[in-house]
C-alpha cells in the first residue's frame, strides 16, 4: 500500500488556517505565471494532486484555464478528491511515469510531492516526463520546501516527521542543480514564507505581516518555500 493512502485525513494534518494560507499564496503565484504565459483555452496538469484543493482553486479564479487534470499515486488520496470536486479529471498513476501522450499541456505545477519520491533518479524521471507532455513554450510550475535555512531544514528532518504524518524524515529535497541539469530553462527563482505550519491562527496576520516585509529582503532566501519556473523551449 503506498505510504498516503495509510493517512486517515491529510487536509487535517496542517491546521486549516495554515492549509488556507498556503493555499492562496501558492496559487496566487502560479496564476501570476499563467498571465505571463498569456494563452486562451490552457490545458494544465496538477502532479501529485492530493485532494484537489489547488486545482480547484486555479479554475475558480482564471477564466482562461479550460481545465486542468490531476494525477496522484494515491487511490485513497484521489477518492477523497473525487468526493470533494466531482467537477476535476483525476488519474490515479505516478507522476515518474506519467500515463499522458506527448505535447499535451500549456503548464503543469507540482507542490511539495517531488521529495517524497524515493531516490533522485526518480526526481530526474519527474522532470523528464513533464518536459515530454508539455508543448512548446509550456512552463512547469514547481513548489518544493527551502532547506537553506539550516532551522528550517533541522525542523523538516527531526521535528516535524514527529508530529505530523506526511514525512518521515528521509525526504530527497530539491534543490537548483537538478533543475540546471534537465532539459528545461530555468526562468525564475521565488523564495517565500517564514510562517511556520504551527502558528495558532490568532497570530495569522502578525505572521502575514512579517512575511510581507522578510519577502522583500535579502532574507527572503531563508523562506521556507521556493518556487522553480521552468520552460520548455
Amino acid at each position: 500500500m503506498y505510504r498516503f493512502d495509510t493517512i486517515e485525513d491529510y487536509d487535517r494534518e496542517i491546521p486549516h488556517h495554515l492549509m488556507r494560507y498556503y493555499l492562496i499564496k501558492k496559487g496566487n503565484k502560479i496564476l501570476i505565471e499563467l498571465d505571463f504565459l498569456n494563452k486562451r483555452n490552457m490545458k494544465g496538469i496538477d502532479l501529485g494532486c492530493g485532494t484537489g484543493e489547488h486545482i480547484n482553486f486555479l479554475v475558480n479564479r482564471k477564466n482562461d484555464i479550460n481545465r486542468i487534470d490531476g494525477v496522484d499515486i494515491s487511490i485513497k488520496q484521489i477518492n477523497l478528491a473525487k468526493r470533494k470536486y466531482k467537477h476535476i479529471n483525476y488519474i490515479c498513476g505516478s507522476i515518474t511515469d506519467i500515463p499522458i501522450k506527448d505535447d499535451t499541456y500549456n503548464f503543469a505545477y507540482c507542490i511539495n510531492a517531488m521529495h517524497h519520491l524515493a531516490t533522485k533518479e526518480e526526481q530526474v524521471n519527474v522532470l523528464k516526463e513533464v518536459y515530454r507532455i508539455l508543448k512548446k513554450d509550456g512552463i512547469f510550475i514547481l513548489h518544493e520546501m527551502n532547506v537553506k535555512n539550516p532551522l528550517i531544514h533541522y525542523y523538516l528532518n527531526y521535528i516535524f516527521p514527529l508530529t505530523k504524518n506526511i514525512d518521515e524524515g528521509k525526504e530527497i529535497w530539491v534543490g537548483k542543480q537538478i533543475i540546471i541539469d534537465s532539459h528545461f530553462e530555468l526562468i525564475k527563482i521565488d523564495y517565500f514564507t517564514f510562517t511556520p505550519d504551527f502558528a495558532p491562527k490568532i497570530s495569522l496576520k502578525l505572521f502575514q505581516f512579517i512575511d510581507s516585509i522578510l519577502e522583500k529582503t535579502i532574507f527572503a532566501k531563508y523562506g521556507a518555500h521556493i518556487m522553480f519556473v521552468l520552460k520548455k523551449l
